[in-house]
């Protein structure tokens, strides 16, 4: 990553908004003007730690999580209308 790639990930995460870079000052950054502009395959860094999935895994727990709530709901539903 380059030093203009931190300072506008700094910028763009400041917790004091009045001091966050808006969209359109996050265009003009250094970063975009960077050369090589488009960088070859072998440049990329695909290196992903085991926190880039923490979303994805978040996301799993929580539809788990809701499809457990529907089956329960619909045990108790099945349970009540069954006493009625």
């Amino acid at each position: 990553m380059t030093d203009s790639a931190v300072d506008l990930i700094d910028k763009l995460l400041k917790l004091n908004p009045d001091k966050r870079w808006s969209a359109e000052q996050a265009l003009d950054a250094d970063f975009f003007f960077e050369n090589p502009i488009v960088k070859t395959a072998d440049k990329l860094s695909m290196n992903f730690s085991v926190g880039s999935v923490h979303e994805w895994e978040c996301r799993r727990k929580y539809e788990q999580k809701l499809a457990e709530q529907k089956a329960k709901a619909a045990a108790n539903g099945g349970r009540q209308a069954h006493r009625a």
